[in-house]
């Protein structure tokens, strides 16, 4: 019921996009878990965890999430890891 796509850009970021279940109007009960290889996010209660693995590390602490109400999704962007 969800798709998740990825896309590396040139400014070493990563950028993961989920959609959303149809109605869902905020994500204050969304329950998102970022770690370096991989992230867990629940959109609201009672609804399945979608679970994506990183094609390479990241750096989870700079992460930040956007709800696209319009587009029914939200999107994470991670920075990649500094090793």
């Amino acid at each position: 019921p969800y798709t998740a796509s990825m896309a590396a850009d040139e400014v070493a970021q990563l950028v993961v996009c989920i959609a959303t279940p149809p109605g869902l109007t905020t994500l204050k009960a969304a329950e998102l878990d970022v770690g370096e290889t991989g992230l867990a996010f629940t959109p609201m209660p009672n609804h399945p965890t979608t679970r994506i693995q990183f094609p390479f590390p990241v750096d989870a602490s700079g992460a930040k999430a956007r709800f696209v109400k319009n587009e029914g999704a939200v999107h994470i962007t991670l920075p990649t890891a500094k090793h």
